[in-house]
């Protein structure tokens, strides 16, 4: 797969989610680091693919870089918690109406 053959180019992949280090003047850190992307904008569930490349321009900077795990989560769009909290409250509304009578 072309995953790009500049710094910031994408290749075969439609968008670039996140850069560690914009300039290879930026020195990284030699521990772990934590970092999140956040993809938005899909209707439904999907498929799709992500790519990893490690593009260094001044190989002075260059040493290594490790992957520990990778995790992928839906996490709900505010239209849909919105509208399980209103049927929700609709549920507790009716049982308590039942509940009285």
């Amino acid at each position: 797969t072309n995953v790009g053959t500049t710094a910031t180019s994408v290749g075969d992949f439609a968008t670039l989610l996140q850069t560690i280090s914009p300039t290879s003047a930026t020195p990284l850190t030699t521990g772990w680091m934590q970092y999140f992307a956040t993809i938005s904008g899909l209707a439904a569930p999907t498929t799709g693919r992500i790519g990893f490349r490690y593009a260094v321009a001044n190989s002075d900077n260059a040493d290594y870089i490790g992957l520990d795990s990778f995790a992928v989560s839906a996490v709900p769009e505010p239209e849909s918690a919105l509208l399980l909290a209103l049927g929700l409250s609709a549920m507790a509304l009716g049982l308590r109406r039942k509940a009285g009578k």
